[in-house]
């Protein structure tokens, strides 16, 4: 993707910042179909800055992919941080805007760190100039979310969890997961479970209606996004193999 120096020269260099992708398995198609990118970072402060130079990287990747004929889901991960900058979101919405519709159909983003105070007439507000350009949103909130409701508008399909800095217990992660899928399957969300970290968590997570899952129980980042591989059980216990596209 040839970005606009203006964007392209916007934000932190890249040299200490690298990109990997952790598969997603979509439980009901029993595939890794999707992947979320991940910055591994050398001594960097997240910032919005940073934010930026991430974004413009994995999508220019993603747009590589695409026209070497990958048939993946690509999750785009953006704090809500980022995106309450109004200048953030000009930059990114002519960012998605060079996108073609193929890729804008296979393009999902997910939003993270939504405070709780934030209602959903607000955050309607912020993502609609955006629901054109993808496939949709996925909005990320606290295992203990009760409100629901705040995301119940056009484009939002999905909600989810983030268990890698928890520190509760597995016993009381599982009873939390099942009271999450509860709420929010009753007003028809799909949900999606990051840091799923042991194969009884997963096995729990699949049992009490989680849609989709990653982390390391899951399989482990890989380098390159590669295209929908059947998920097999060895994946659950790290023997699992992607083929990496060349």
């Amino acid at each position: 993707m040839n970005l606009p120096p203006k964007i392209k020269n916007r934000g932190l260099a890249s040299a200490d910042s690298h990109i990997f992708y952790r598969p997603i398995w979509h439980v009901k198609a029993n595939a890794l179909m999707a992947f979320r990118p991940e910055a591994i970072s050398q001594g960097q402060v997240r910032t919005q800055k940073g934010d930026m130079a991430f974004l413009t990287s994995v999508l220019d990747v993603i747009t590589k992919k695409d026209k070497n004929g990958q048939n993946t889901l690509a999750l785009l991960p953006i704090r809500f941080k980022f995106l309450i900058d109004q200048s953030n979101r000009k930059a990114f919405l002519e960012i998605l805007k060079m996108l073609q519709i193929d890729m804008r159909n296979r393009l999902v983003i997910e939003i993270s760190e939504i405070p709780a105070a934030i209602e959903g007439q607000d955050l309607k507000h912020i993502l609609d100039p955006f629901k054109a350009y993808c496939r949709g949103f996925i909005c990320l909130s606290p295992i203990d979310e009760r409100n629901f409701r705040r995301f119940s508008f056009p484009g939002v399909f999905a909600t989810g969890f983030d268990l890698r800095n928890n520190n509760r217990g597995e016993v009381e992660l599982i009873d939390r997961i099942t009271r999450f899928v509860s709420r929010a399957s009753a007003l028809e969300f799909k949900v999606i479970g990051h840091g799923i970290q042991t194969i009884s968590l997963a096995t729990n997570a699949v049992c009490g209606g989680v849609n989709f899952l990653s982390g390391d129980a899951i399989h482990e980042p890989i380098p390159s996004a590669d295209g929908a591989v059947h998920f097999k059980p060895a994946h659950l216990f790290g023997l699992g193999q992607i083929t990496l596209a060349g």
